[in-house]
């Protein structure tokens, strides 16, 4: 063996320990490779990296939860035998500081409102039934007070659309079709409608129905009633062509549901200890110190 073999093979275990140790103590990147390296060019490849990692604080979310049960169960005690349950709940709210002060859009809380009813009216469990709704009273602070409500078919959904003035809410709804009947064939009528409007005014707190129509195949205005009138039949619902008073006629064949059969009075409780935290609110694209909110909502029956 020649000196300059032995030389070398002496030096391969140094080497190779120079090399473990250098990737032991070397900061390493973790993540899946995106473009292979390409041998005409630099780039040795790109990196996806999500990083993650905890921070103790110094909250006692278990005490804080402790007590607001503790004052929940005594807002409970004291209005599930009140006379106006709804009026029980705004006191304790009030009494307790728990109002929800979101700035949101008169047209946002009728979006809502309309939403939720005719959803409860697609979910009841009873068939052939006449679903009969109105929008909440309310005050309108911001004129105008006149709001365009617009059901379209869209995706093999229902789109909800609010309008106010110049801006526009929007919501869907889980139903394909928006069909209308009238009275003496409301179990096999189901003459199609794009779109539906109601044109809604608040005089007052009062909402009342200014007109109701739909849009048939042929281009025809179709009137609807005023009285949001919905007939529930083999999980669908119907619009119902005016007047509608046949349906609400008291006779047998007609079971008139009042909705909602269900309401709910929603809460917003400031942190008791007043603790703050940096967090990022996509409302203002800002991380910044704020207070910390539980919401929590109780339904009751009407």
């Amino acid at each position: 063996m020649e000196a300059k073999d032995f030389v070398l093979l002496m030096l391969m275990p140094l080497i190779l320990i120079s090399l473990v140790f250098y990737i032991v103590k070397s900061p390493a990147i973790t993540g899946a490779i995106a473009i292979e390296q390409k041998e005409e060019s630099n780039i040795l490849g790109t990196y996806s990296i999500m990083p993650s990692f905890k921070a103790k604080i110094d909250y006692n979310l278990k005490e804080e939860y402790r007590e607001l049960n503790k004052k929940i169960n005594q807002m409970l005690d004291e209005c599930k035998n009140a006379e106006n349950t709804e009026q029980c709940f705004k006191d304790y709210s009030d009494k307790f500081s728990w109002n929800c002060l979101e700035l949101k859009d008169e047209a946002v809380d009728i979006l809502y409102d309309f939403v939720d009813k005719f959803n409860e009216c697609l979910n009841l469990k009873e068939d052939g039934a006449v679903c009969r709704f109105s929008l909440d009273e309310r005050s309108i602070l911001n004129l105008p007070n006149t709001f365009d409500i617009t059901l379209t078919n869209e995706n093999q959904k229902t789109r909800v659309e609010v309008k106010r003035g110049t801006q526009i809410f929007t919501e869907y709804i889980n139903m394909e079709n928006l069909v209308y009947t009238d009275y003496d064939n409301r179990d096999k009528l189901n003459e199609n409608l794009n779109p539906v409007k109601f044109i809604v005014d608040y005089e007052g707190k009062k909402p009342v129905v200014k007109d109701a129509f739909g849009i048939d195949d042929n281009s025809n205005r179709i009137p609807l009633s005023k009285t949001i009138l919905l007939y529930k039949k083999n999980n669908y619902v119907k619009f119902v062509e005016a007047p509608g008073t046949s349906f609400e006629a008291p006779v047998p064949a007609n079971k008139i549901i009042d909705l909602p059969r269900t309401k709910g009075f929603k809460f917003c409780a400031k942190s008791p200890s007043n603790k703050q935290f940096y967090t990022y609110d996509k409302s203002d694209n800002a991380v910044k110190l704020r207070d910390i909110v539980y919401k929590f909502a109780i339904t009751y029956t009407k």
